[in-house]
């Protein structure tokens, strides 16, 4: 045999071992990949419950079943979440160049099942890559769930979602777009529309288990007529929320910040707005162990009263090392326009050498730990109405008439005038302004200053 027929018998015979062995070897890492992102699932906080699975692996091309539920929670019994995959992963897969190299392309096609609203024919289509990470692009049908009893009608537009896993960080990304979203109430009257809805999270492993999720939702405009409640008509555009983790050295900061390019309430305007709330110093460690704790409260199916007392009880045993990182709440920026001006604010909650000396000590000896700073000033039309609406929440249900609504102003107009007489805020022109702080077991509100232990009875 000479060498050049040797050379193409040696081409033939290794083109015909990758063609019917690489297409099983494929299958097997497909299968691996596919199998370690449905464990995945499992991790991620709020975590879905496998129900059933089977993957049956063929030579070009194999087939997948998963059907998922809430792990906990009321749905937990009711949704059900079901996916088919067929995954290819022969040679055609090699025309999906780039990088990094596509090992496998899965079409899935999602089903939701719930008593209340059934939702089908969710096309996915996921490329997994050779390192494990995989991208999977959505296709959202448009639904239109008509209303039933108490139950509003749901209508939406075509939309789309994408999800991102990458194994070697361990991160998990998601977002969704979609156009629009329309409650309504039996007989047509719209309730609440939204257009323009993009939101997206990203959650990446820490300590202990734990995973720390980082988000943004923005709303392009909002429309909701609440008719029962004293809002009334919303209207708003430019809605954001963003949420961000921040993990060092052991510990973790949770920022939160909110805004409204426009919001218009009940024909008044009340943006531009901004709201920035902080946690941090957060002990990853604790948080980590309080959090198995309660995966092992919630699998003990215990009464849902006996639940809140366990949690509490679980909360307090774990709250001295929580504290000993000396944590702090923080209200940052409060900054919302109204139409008789601006309302503005701060304030810090804080825990500095609180230690379990001082819990198990009791007579309140833990308060002189806490520090608190803050202020804040509002119109006085708004903080009546701030009274009033508070106070309307306390009232018993029923028709807010004319005469009711009077009637709340009236006496939410009398206790603002009873906190000025007794010098717990203070008045300059048409703006009023209180100020607190607690430091060393003192309670200082307006210049005020009271001892903690006559103010909380604890």
């Amino acid at each position: 045999m000479t060498a050049k027929r040797l050379l193409v018998a040696l081409t033939g015979t290794v083109l015909l071992a990758v063609l019917t062995g690489g297409p099983w070897y494929l299958g097997q890492r497909a299968e691996q990949v596919y199998r370690a992102e449905v464990a995945a699932l499992g991790r991620q906080p709020q975590a879905l419950r496998v129900v059933s699975e089977s993957y049956s692996r063929g030579w070009f091309q194999s087939q997948a079943r998963l059907e998922l539920s809430p792990a906990a929670g009321d749905l937990a019994k009711d949704l059900r979440l079901r996916i088919d995959s067929r995954v290819s992963h022969g040679p055609h897969v090699l025309a999906d160049l780039g990088w990094p190299p596509a090992l496998a392309r899965v079409a899935s096609t999602i089903h939701v099942e719930h008593p209340e609203l059934r939702l089908a024919g969710v096309q996915a289509d996921t490329r997994i890559g050779w390192n494990g990470a995989s991208l999977t692009r959505l296709r959202l049908p448009a639904l239109d769930q008509p209303a039933n009893g108490d139950r509003p009608g749901v209508r939406t537009l075509p939309g789309q979602a994408e999800v991102r896993f990458s194994p070697a960080a361990g991160s998990l990304q998601a977002s969704i777009d979609l156009p629009s979203l329309e409650l309504r109430q039996s007989g047509g009257k719209l309730l609440m529309a939204v257009r323009d809805l993009h939101a997206a999270n990203s959650s990446v492993p820490w300590v202990g288990g734990l995973r720390l999720v980082s988000g943004d939702v923005v709303l392009g405009h909002l429309n909701a007529h609440l008719d029962s409640g004293p809002l009334g008509a919303v209207e708003a555009r430019d809605l954001r929320l963003s949420v961000l983790s921040q993990p060092g050295d052991g510990l973790l900061d949770f920022h939160l910040s909110s805004g409204a390019g426009a919001l218009r309430i009940q024909g008044a305007d009340y943006a531009p707005s901004q709201v920035q709330v902080s946690v941090t110093r957060l002990d990853g460690a604790t948080l980590a162990a309080l959090q198995q704790d309660l995966e092992v409260l919630a699998g003990r199916d215990l009464p849902e009263a006996m639940l809140g007392i366990a949690s509490a009880a679980l909360l307090m045993r774990h709250l001295p090392a929580l504290a000993a990182a000396d944590p702090c709440l923080a209200v940052e920026r409060l900054d919302i326009a109204t139409p008789s001006g601006p309302v503005t604010a701060h304030l810090s909650l804080g825990v500095q050498g609180l230690t379990a000396g001082d819990l198990e000590a009791g007579g309140g000896a833990w308060l002189r730990r806490l520090v608190v700073d803050g202020e804040m000033s509002l119109p006085r039309t708004v903080a009546v109405s701030l009274v009033a609406f508070l106070r309307h929440g306390q009232d018993a249900p029923g028709e807010v008439t004319p005469q009711r609504a009077e009637a709340q102003a009236a006496a939410a107009a009398r206790e603002v005038d009873g906190l000025l007489r007794d010098g717990w805020i203070s008045v300059d022109g048409e703006r009023l302004t209180t100020v607190v702080k607690l430091g060393d077991g003192l309670l200082t509100v307006n210049g005020k200053t009271l001892p903690t232990g006559g103010v909380l009875p604890l």
